[in-house]
């Protein structure tokens, strides 16, 4: 388990990816903070277990696929950095990111400018999955495997009682 100001993460390094992430988002979370995109390896890591780069997912036809999103975090440059560390990757269908996935982010993101509070766990599971170029079970020479399945659960509640301090 990783134990991260902006996020916790349970790690599986068989798979190269999280089994889970899961961080609050409050109002204060968010700012005017642009998107940093300098996705790179975690340091974080034991220094046995092999280090995802952001170039494994090159030519996959797989987003890497954030799963605590960095829009949720734009409260300050480094708090919107810790969300391009690979552990915080899936590989994801391009039309899953882009599509229902990244409503799914702003939603949550609306109800929270909305004034409400969540507290938010994300992962994937199974094996094997279609991208743009087809089917895969792993990428990068098998060093990442691909969910089949990725989920969200999101409990939404309203601002103010303190439940995330």
């Amino acid at each position: 388990m990783l134990i991260k100001p902006q996020y916790v993460l349970s790690y599986q390094p068989l798979k190269g990816s999280a089994r889970w992430v899961g961080w609050p988002l409050q109002s204060s979370d968010l700012g005017s903070v642009d998107r940093q995109e300098d996705f790179r390896p975690d340091e974080d890591l034991p220094r046995n277990f092999t280090m995802i780069k952001p170039t494994d997912y090159n030519n996959s036809g797989f987003d890497r696929g954030h799963l605590c999103p960095s829009d949720d975090r734009t409260a300050t440059e480094s708090d919107n950095s810790a969300t391009f560390v690979m552990t915080n990757m899936i590989p994801q269908a391009p039309s899953l990111n882009r599509g229902i996935w990244s409503d799914l982010e702003e939603y949550c993101r609306t109800k929270v400018k909305l004034g409400s509070e969540a507290y938010i766990y994300a992962g994937g599971y199974g094996e094997g999955s279609k991208g743009s170029n087809g089917s895969a079970s792993s990428i990068a020479s098998g060093k990442v495997s691909v969910p089949n399945r990725c989920w969200k659960v999101m409990l939404i509640m309203p601002e103010g009682d303190n439940d995330l301090s």
